[in-house]
């Protein structure tokens, strides 16, 4: 049975080097020489998430000229792309997710915590977190967290999903530095990472991943979505502050 064959491109150009412009339906003009893989001739390859850049495009591909294989690349004389490959599921929910995170109230708190998260006010955004600190006695991640980013990480490497996983937790990690400029640094980055978190658990939506794992992402991603901000988990307990305007 013929293997089927995709190429991974942004902007019409394959993101993994090369300077030729792919166009539907035509042919790339034949490569001279040896083929060699990775140095000389037209790559495709079987599974296509394998490849995937933020902001790519996977299509359907076809080859003449076959010069060998290697870990799900294919290397060609010629090849062209046929027809889009719809995004998965998976994708579509991760894509919107990254883009909604400029919409996110970052640091400007509801007024309604939830009644299950230990609470902790200061006049400033470093005074609140030092109290959260002091609170929990450490201002490390949880088991938790780390158990959920290694799950996600295990189902999206069994799926062929790493490189989207990687680059999903990337934007992800980008747009919330981003949103949550703002604050002090390191503030920011403990938004980043859990925008990062929810990535690469939407990355891994449809797949074995128990639902403890997405449960605590998205529990900890609500904690900025309302305007405050995650200290850590303690023991199943979300240490939340918030600056308090005098």
């Amino acid at each position: 049975m013929r293997k089927k064959l995709y190429k991974v491109l942004v902007g019409m150009k394959s993101c993994h080097g090369g300077g030729a412009v792919w166009k539907p339906n035509e042919w790339t003009k034949p490569v001279k020489g040896k083929l060699v893989m990775c140095e000389n001739g037209y790559h495709l390859m079987t599974e296509p998430y394998n490849w995937f850049e933020w902001g790519c495009e996977v299509w359907n591909a076809e080859g003449k000229g076959f010069g060998g294989e290697k870990d799900g690349k294919l290397v060609y004389r010629s090849a062209r792309i046929t027809t889009k490959v719809h995004k998965p599921v998976w994708l579509e929910k991760t894509e919107s997710f990254v883009e909604s995170i400029k919409d996110v109230p970052f640091f400007k708190p509801d007024g309604k915590p939830l009644k299950s998260w230990k609470l902790f006010t200061g006049k400033t955004w470093d005074a609140a977190r030092s109290a959260a600190r002091s609170a929990a006695r450490s201002a490390s991640r949880s088991a938790a967290w780390s158990a959920a980013r290694d799950a996600s990480r295990s189902a999206a490497e069994g799926a062929s999903r790493s490189a989207a996983w990687s680059a999903a937790r990337s934007a992800a990690r980008s747009a919330a530095e981003g949103a949550s400029r703002s604050a002090p640094w390191s503030i920011a980055g403990d938004a980043a990472g859990d925008a990062a978190l929810m990535a690469q658990v939407l990355i891994c939506d449809g797949l074995p991943i128990p639902k403890k794992h997405v449960n605590h992402a998205k529990a900890q991603w609500e904690v900025w979505q309302k305007g405050y901000a995650l200290l850590c988990d303690v023991n199943g307990v979300l240490y939340v502050y918030a600056k308090v305007e005098e």
